[in-house]
């Protein structure tokens, strides 16, 4: 059998990582403990005043994600992989100890930058000191290492919305990122705003992809002085697992994830369809497949010129929004979630005035009844307030679901090449069966996010039936 050329480079490494318990962190360190002999992994967290460092990293293990791995290997022997520091993307010097920065500037080979915060509706002050000012912090700790064989930062293939088609090369910011910090750290968050607009002449879809442009912008600064060899990842919207280590497997309601519980719930019945719609996509497995080859391929096939390398990440199948649409009813039916509100129906329609009628009719009107008559029973009024929250989610997606972009994925398609057959099945497949995607994808939310398990299958088929 051929070598697996590709988990080798993690052999004996020590890795620091930030995000590491985030959605992709998570799936990482999995396929980190489960597929290669890394020596340790050292993971940046957050203490809780609850929680210890520790007590969070048992809660970590916890998650159904690891069951696979823990088949083959025991806590102890994982623990013993793991090493917990404590610390804060958005303070200064990351809020590291003394001890914990010299232990990863004399050991760490590897840095993944996964740590930002996602949230589209995030307020910029927040998202420039975490996202932008905390990627500085990262990378000066980076500069210090003494072994350092590589520096990753995971990106988005919407960083730079202006460009339809984005290659895999560096695009200018709209503003200095190091004037964005400093801002950002003497104003309050009314007064960032509205230095924002005076600098830019076009609106910002949101915090995450404005500060996302920013971190890659400092990066390349800051690393025409300092010389580090720098990958930066750049992957479509990532989805749950396709099926490595489980299929279907998610851990949070951002994007698509909260659509389909409202519309398996019967909350959400009329969605805006504009032609051609939908956004690009990947399943997390395999965006940790292709981040896992633009390292290998970085540090084994390509010269190192201390140019960060931008490598984009999608997945070649048909639209992905597209694909729930056009499986949801029959999904809906086989796999129904135990408590809905209405039968689970999806109206579509591309007119704005129509969607408009239609959502008064069909969603607010209703969630006012509803709401009015739990007051008068003595209960708690929730369904307008859940609309409200799904209205503005949908508005934060509409930049991506009316506009369509081509990612230029050139050198995946040429790392793929490169490997031999064992890694080609390993690591190398980018395409999907929609259906039976689409069908995990949905299972995984009823199990993962809204803990139903399979014997309220059969009684949720009956309701529906009623």
């Amino acid at each position: 059998m051929d070598k697996d050329r590709i988990s080798k480079i993690f052999d004996n490494k020590i890795i620091f990582m930030t995000g590491g318990t985030g959605f992709m962190g998570k799936v990482f360190i999995e396929r980190l403990l489960r597929d290669t002999n890394v020596k340790k992994i050292l993971i940046l967290i957050r203490s809780k005043k609850s929680k210890s460092c520790e007590e969070r990293l048992k809660e970590f293990f916890d998650d159904p994600l690891f069951n696979k791995l823990k088949e083959t290997k025991s806590i102890i022997q994982i623990f013993a992989k793991i090493h917990t520091i404590s610390g804060d993307c958005s303070e200064p010097f990351l809020n590291i100890s003394p001890t914990d920065r010299e232990l990863i500037i004399k050991n760490a080979n590897f840095i993944f930058h996964f740590a930002a915060t996602v949230k589209f509706t995030e307020k910029f002050k927040t998202a420039i000191i975490l996202n932008v000012r905390g990627t500085y912090e990262i990378l000066k700790l980076a500069n210090e290492c003494q072994n350092l064989s590589l520096f990753c930062h995971l990106s988005t293939a919407f960083c730079h919305m202006d460009q339809k088609i984005l290659y895999e090369k560096f695009y200018a910011s709209p503003v200095d990122p190091f004037k964005m910090i400093e801002i950002a750290e003497n104003l309050n968050e009314n007064e960032v705003e509205e230095k924002l607009k005076s600098f830019l002449s076009t609106d910002i879809p949101n915090s995450y992809i404005f500060t996302k442009a920013l971190s890659e912008a400092l990066i390349v600064k800051e690393n025409d002085k300092i010389k580090l060899p720098v990958v930066i990842c750049r992957p479509a919207v990532v989805t749950s697992t396709y099926s490595n280590p489980i299929a279907g497997w998610t851990d949070n309601l951002n994007g698509p994830c909260g659509l389909i519980i409202a519309a398996g719930s019967g909350i959400l019945r009329v969605f805006h369809e504009k032609k051609d719609f939908g956004f690009n996509s990947i399943p997390v497995d395999f965006s940790i497949n292709q981040l896992m080859m633009s390292c290998w391929n970085f540090l084994e096939n390509e010269k190192i010129n201390f140019e960060p390398q931008f490598v984009n990440f999608q997945c070649l199948e048909e639209n992905m929004l597209q694909l729930y649409v056009k499986y949801f009813s029959a999904t809906a039916l086989m796999l129904p979630f135990s408590k809905i509100l209405w039968y689970p129906r999806v109206m579509k329609t591309g007119n704005f005035l129509t969607f408009y009628l239609m959502t008064t009719f069909y969603h607010w009107i209703p969630a006012i009844f509803i709401d009015f008559f739990m007051l008068l029973s003595g209960n708690k009024p929730f369904l307008f307030k859940v609309h409200e929250k799904i209205s503005k989610e949908l508005k934060c997606l509409q930049p991506f679901l009316k506009n369509r972009w081509i990612f230029d994925d050139t050198k995946i398609k040429e790392i793929v090449t490169k490997l031999n057959k064992s890694e080609a099945e390993k690591y190398g497949s980018i395409k999907i069966d929609g259906e039976f995607y689409i069908l995990n994808f949905w299972d995984g939310v009823r199990k993962f996010l809204m803990k139903q398990d399979e014997n309220s299958i059969a009684d949720a088929r009956k309701s529906l039936k009623k």
